[in-house]
């Protein structure tokens, strides 16, 4: 049988067939003998243990508000107190909607001293869903603050924290007898549901404690530890992000809300790095952009990611410039709270492919299962099924759901003992590792969120104009998956996208409502008679509107039309209308920086969301399109140029570890099929004759570095070969053999400062890795060179370039005198206090 289990240390993994009976004998002593390392309680009780033992410690920081464990157990204490008052009983569903500040941490925590489970409600949400879900878990009690409370309307039973502050505060500090225990439910978490309605995993104690105790000795979160929240608490991402911290003497760092994530950026830009990271791989994506090696080298102990499948391409980056990071993937269904698995990856893990999800956790079986349910052979594809303590009691009032989800479990031979049947496919590696390989179903991921697609659809369907829908994910830009619907429209309606787009943003959560609504006489179908979804087109998006009527508008316009491959883009648009997310979002503010030499905040591209709206707020609409920057031209190229900020950055860090490989970047692309050597090589001349900084070296000079363009030369393609016995063997090997060489040191003052490495496993499988020093290339640097490089293999002609990156640094240093005195400015009108702070002689 194809199975694993852990409890504590064991690991254990059976052969095939069924177990015996002397087998489960064994199996069920192991899982008693392990079980009982583990507390047998409440989470309350844990995080009353640590503060009882650390009291002064911080536990809670919100801005400059700080909370020691023992301010935070007190006030929790206090609301406990209160809702045995309003008549809280034991086992009660209590509603927590409130914004993330301490009050939100000291309500959860009250929950469970009063015995309750609390049902998370984001404020974000839409008012419908809020009202569902509150009145489909029964609260006993809603607990939010006025401020909150009118998305809910004239519900009764509400207590708004902030008005009754004083009344709470007159409470005993102590708390209440009989909390919450191992057997109580924790949380109900809601989820997209498949029938058009969100639906409630049921967590229990016992099965949170298990994770959260073998979580603090995993993720190393102990005293003096630093975790930042940044998540939603709908979201049980959060749950990694709170609880292990506060049960083992950690402080929590409430981060502000905001659109983009960068409140996160920010945090991991400080000096003191952070024990623990719980983020999605959209979120580390975004990451990977904001924050340069040498920010990224400590701005965290642990990186725990989740949500949705990781690549081992999206790792590259934090791999070589913080190799003291752990990266470890998390995988688990919100139904078996939050993780069941992981795969921490390390110094011999392959660089390109999907990244394993790993081996189970403590107390946690893995099952990968046939139709029958019956175990697969190793390396075969099955149905991915979980069993052990974590597994949810079942879906509230969804008993014909949970039967069908959470089925009897006859390998553990523990009575009563039931198997959470995933839906996602996956297989064992002979190694024992778990591969997870996609959904059975149409239930998806987008940027960390489960998503029923059927849940949007039955939204949809529920539209006076719709007649027929099918919703899909759809790559359209290479890396960001986004929603797109189709609709039908009945007889005498017509589909306007975007009034219905509106519409679904009243009954969806921003995360679920389609980046794009396709109009479409009727919708392709299968011989069966079911929606052919591969036969769904591509949406087309349309351009059109207001063209550019300044310099400004046009550079913008054609920022934005690259970023989101459109052959234009109008100044009237909505961005997001036309494909834009978080990423590209991320991606136009630095390159706004870098065409204008002005100082663009993410936050505002989620506030003006056309072109000409931020050409208007930037201040861009003056004669030069520049604002208070210099204009770009074209520099001379014969005495040296000036560097950027960011290369003379690089170049005095080099100079202290000249051996160092921490600026290094690297790509792999394997190439399937005959290779045509020839069009490789005059693709790759044509390349470093069209990008200068290919072509360029830096040398030392008085009163700075200058960097110096040499002419062109041909493209060194370097070739590695493999002896090894097996195609999979020679393409191990090829890869070890390319990263070995890319991780090589450069010298600035020597070209090349880029590399060119190809290997090839047999005629048809080949790995082309191209390796650059950072002070040449950045990572949206690579979308341009890769799609070049396709474009002059096949023979095209990319189109003309009129500056290079040396004219940019020119700009860049011509627009600092202004931004100084923007600065300066600015400064001037802040009303700060002037600190006195004691120097060394």
């Amino acid at each position: 049988m194809n199975r694993q289990r852990t409890g504590g240390g064991m690991n254990e993994q059976s052969g095939q067939g069924a177990l015996s009976a002397a087998q489960r004998d064994t199996v069920l002593r192991q899982w008693n003998a392990t079980a009982a390392e583990f507390p047998q309680c409440g989470a309350q009780q844990l995080f009353e243990r640590q503060a009882a033992a650390t009291p002064h410690a911080p536990a809670l920081r919100c801005g400059d508000e700080l909370l020691s464990y023992a301010e935070l157990d007190a006030r929790a204490n206090r609301l406990a107190q209160h809702l045995r008052r309003r008549g809280v009983a034991r086992g009660a569903l209590l509603g927590v909607a409130l914004r993330r500040t301490p009050q939100l941490v000291v309500a959860l925590l009250a929950c469970w001293k009063a015995g309750a489970a609390y049902v998370p409600l984001d404020p974000g949400y839409p008012a419908e869903r809020l009202a569902f879900m509150a009145d489909d878990a029964a609260l006993a009690l809603l607990l939010t603050e006025a401020a909150v409370a009118p998305l809910f309307g004239a519900r009764a039973g509400v207590l708004e924290l902030d008005t009754q502050a004083a009344a709470i505060a007159t409470e005993a500090a102590q708390a209440p007898a009989d909390g919450a225990a191992a057997d109580d439910l924790a949380y109900v978490m809601y989820t997209s549901g498949s029938t058009g309605q969100p639906k409630g995993a049921m967590i229990t104690q016992r099965g949170l404690v298990n994770y959260l105790w073998w979580a603090i000795g995993h993720y190393r979160t102990g005293p003096g530890s630093s975790v930042p929240l940044h998540s939603s608490i709908s979201f049980d991402l959060t749950v990694t992000s709170l609880y292990p911290a506060l049960l083992s003497g950690g402080c929590v760092e409430l981060l502000r809300e905001d659109g983009g994530a960068q409140s996160l950026v920010a945090c991991l830009r400080e000096a003191a790095p952070r024990a623990l990271v719980k983020i999605t791989p959209a979120h580390l994506e975004l990451l990977t952009r904001q924050l340069d090696a040498t920010q990224a080298r400590d701005a965290c102990r642990a990186f725990v990611i989740g949500g949705e499948n990781l690549s081992a391409e999206s790792l590259q980056f934090w791999r070589d410039a913080a190799p003291r990071t752990r990266l470890i993937n998390e995988y688990g269904p919100t139904e078996t709270v939050v993780g069941c698995c992981v795969h921490e990856v390390g110094a011999d893990d392959a660089r390109s492919g999907p990244v394993p999800i790993g081996r189970p956790i403590a107390n946690t079986e893995l099952y990968v299962l046939d139709a029958q349910r019956e175990p697969v052979a190793p390396g075969a594809v099955g149905e991915l099924y979980i069993g052990g303590a974590g597994v949810a009691r079942g879906y509230l009032n969804r008993p014909e759901l949970t039967r069908e989800r959470f089925v009897e479990d006859p390998f553990s031979g523990r009575p009563g003992a039931r198997l959470y049947k995933t839906g996602d496919l996956a297989r064992w590696r002979d190694d024992g590792v778990l591969e997870y390989l996609g959904r059975v179903d149409h239930q998806v991921k987008v940027n960390g969120y489960r998503i029923e697609l059927g849940e949007i659809e039955a939204v949809l369907a529920g539209c006076a104009e719709v007649g027929a829908c099918a919703v899909v994910v759809r790559e359209i830009t290479p890396g960001q998956r986004q929603l797109v619907a189709y609709a039908v429209a009945r007889p005498g309606q017509r589909i306007e996208a975007d009034a219905l787009r509106a519409r679904l943003r009243e009954l969806l959560p921003d995360h679920m409502v389609p980046a794009w609504i396709v109009d479409l006489p009727e919708l392709p179908l299968t011989r069966n008679g079911k929606v052919d979804r591969d036969a769904l087109p591509e949406p087309q998006r349309d351009g059109a509107g207001a063209q550019p009527r300044n310099d400004a508008e046009r550079r913008l316009c054609a920022i934005w039309a690259e970023l989101l491959k459109l052959d234009a883009v109008a100044v009237d648009a909505d961005l997001f209308d036309l494909g834009a997310t978080s990423l590209s979002m991320v991606a136009a503010a630095a390159r706004m920086r870098s065409a204008f030499g002005v100082n663009v905040d993410v936050g505002l591209l989620f506030e003006q969301t056309t072109i000409e709206g931020l050409v208007r707020e930037l201040g861009l609409d003056d004669a030069s399109g520049q604002g208070s920057a210099a204009a770009l031209v074209r520099v001379s190229r014969d005495a040296g140029m000036a560097l950027s900020a960011s290369q003379r950055r690089m170049w005095v860090l080099h100079h202290f570890d000249r051996r160092g490989s921490g600026y290094n970047m690297s790509v792999a692309l394997r190439l399937r099929g005959a290779l045509d050597l020839a069009a490789l090589q005059r693709a790759l001349d044509a390349l470093v004759l069209r990008h200068e900084s290919l072509r360029t070296r830096f040398e030392a000079a008085e009163p700075e570095p200058l960097a110096r363009v040499e002419p062109p030369t041909p493209a060194r393609l370097e070739r590695i070969e493999s002896g090894a016995a097996t195609l999979q063997a020679r393409e191990a090997e090829l890869q070890e053999l390319a990263a070995a060489r890319l991780a090589e040191p450069y010298a600035l003052t020597r070209l090349p400062l880029h590399r060119f490495v190809l290997g090839s496993a047999d005629g048809t499988h080949h790995l082309l890795a191209i390796g650059m020093h950072h002070i040449v290339c950045d990572p949206w640097s690579w979308t341009v060179l890769l799609a070049e490089l396709g474009t002059l293999y096949d023979g095209g002609a990319p189109a003309p370039r009129e500056f290079d990156f040396a004219d940019v640094a020119a700009r860049q240093r011509a627009a600092a005198p202004a931004l100084d005195a923007l600065r300066r400015r600015a400064a001037a009108v802040v009303d700060a206090p002037v600190l006195a702070l004691p120097v060394d002689a």
